[in-house]
């Protein structure tokens, strides 16, 4: 719906199937942030970090429908005259602020920053402490503390050098967007599988780092600096097609006809038309709208020309590589043929099922962990946390005694897969967050049909 707010779709491309792959598959995204598992883990009990993070996210989802209410006013003012989306912000910021001069766009600009270094600051803290403290301190121990703080400094600069060059190399704000949602896909299976199957283990959990995370974050990044950009091979294209949709016509698709008419005899009393006049529609008429799909590089975001010296064309690629539309292409998959959302799902599709396929692979060809440490890990998660301390290490001796003490809440008992059973808490928090989530989507709904 809210596609065709201004008559039918302008973005036909943006199919159910894509939103519904996205949607699903960047789930485990919001699980594996680096800043969500230390929020959950700075709770003092159990149930408020649960209650504490699901109420959160919540919250925020809340927040985005009322920010989508606030992009849908400045669509509604700039969607004639402006076809660069990343620009309406600016543009609504500036008319409607600044056209003031009490200083409200210079503070909504201070907002903007704030709220930026806020987030990116808490990011960056989080990731050096978790790269130096899990990472480094393993491949390095013993050092001294001064060591291990310079290690944190270098990781964070390393960090916001790694979110300066994905942002020089993104071909817009929705371009960006995209490669973050997906970005945890290097971190999806080792984090979910490593917490639900008992055969999971280290080496498993670092080659799925490792490969995928060169197809999903170095290769994207390091190949327009080498100059594959310019390889004529990764500058393809799919064919251009037609699709048929059919819509019912608004008063802004009554208006669209009736200019297209009327430059179709403009062009008729020239000579110049070609075919018949576009039939006149009329508001709830049911009609057929012809799109035709644009001509999309395949490997890159975008594909650019320029002339050189002797006025000979110069094609290169823009952005970053689709090095997961590569893996396809080398499997034999056609997607000059293939729309794009179809291309788009299955990056998504790739992405994900990469990390899994790695992990699962890996960890059937190696050796699993003993069966003490396992128990003994498994049993600590199932060990639920106290705010009081003698209490909580009271609990945690007892696991250590009996690891196996609480395997009866194992949904498959006999199984190396540690899914647990719901009690009468997590029944509740699911039917609460699925009230939650019904009540978001109605506010989503509401929103949009307010803005048509």
């Amino acid at each position: 719906m809210v596609f065709d707010l201004f008559g039918s779709p302008a973005n036909a491309e943006m199919t159910w199937y894509l939103i519904l792959v996205f949607g699903l598959l960047t789930l485990p995204n919001i699980l594996c942030q680096a800043n969500q598992l230390v929020i959950a883990g700075a709770a003092k009990d159990d149930k408020i970090a649960r209650a504490g993070f699901v109420d959160g996210m919540i919250i925020k989802r809340f927040a985005t429908v009322m920010w989508g209410m606030i992009a849908m006013i400045i669509l509604a003012l700039y969607y004639t005259n402006n076809s660069d989306p990343d620009l309406m912000w600016g543009l609504a910021t500036r008319d409607l602020l600044g056209s003031l001069n009490i200083g409200l766009a210079g503070l909504m600009i201070a907002c903007l920053m704030s709220a930026l270094m806020s987030a990116a600051d808490a990011h960056m803290i989080t990731v050096s402490g978790l790269l130096t403290d899990g990472v480094y301190k393993t491949l390095f121990p013993g050092k001294s503390e001064k060591h291990y703080i310079l290690a944190g400094r270098v990781c964070c600069a390393i960090y916001l050098i790694g979110g300066v060059c994905m942002a020089m190399y993104a071909k817009d704000i929705w371009s960006m967007l995209k490669y973050l949602m997906t970005l945890n896909f290097v971190f999806a299976a080792p984090f979910l599988m490593g917490m639900l199957w008992r055969r999971a283990n280290v080496k498993a959990a670092w080659a799925t780092v490792i490969v995928s995370g060169m197809v999903t974050v170095i290769l994207p990044l390091i190949a327009p600096m080498v100059g594959l950009n310019n390889y004529d091979k990764l500058l393809k294209v799919n064919y251009s097609k037609e699709f048929k949709y059919s819509y019912v016509a608004s008063s802004f698709d009554v208006a669209d006809r009736e200019e297209a008419i009327l430059k179709w005899k403009e062009l008729a009393a020239k000579g110049q038309a070609t075919g018949t006049s576009p039939e006149p529609i009329v508001e709830g008429q049911t009609f057929e709208k012809v799109v035709a799909s644009k001509e999309r590089a395949i490997f890159w975001d975008n594909i650019s020309a320029t002339k050189d010296d002797h006025g000979d064309l110069i094609k290169k690629g823009d952005g970053m590589l689709k090095a997961d539309m590569l893996l396809l292409y080398c499997f034999g998959v056609p997607l000059e043929k293939l729309s794009f959302p179809m291309r788009e799902t299955l990056r998504y599709v790739t992405q994900f099922s990469l990390s899994f396929v790695t992990f699962i692979v890996v960890t059937l060809l190696t050796k699993p962990h003993s069966k003490d440490d396992l128990d003994q890990f498994y049993g600590r998660l199932r060990t639920p946390s106290y705010s009081d301390h003698a209490k909580d290490a009271e609990e945690m001796a007892k696991t250590e005694a009996d690891p196996l003490r609480f395997n009866d809440r194992k949904l498959f008992a006999n199984s190396s897969w540690e899914f647990n059973k719901w009690h009468g808490y997590e029944v509740f928090g699911v039917l609460r967050i699925l009230f939650f989530v019904i009540l978001i989507y109605i506010s989503l709904f509401a929103v949009v049909k307010i803005g048509s």
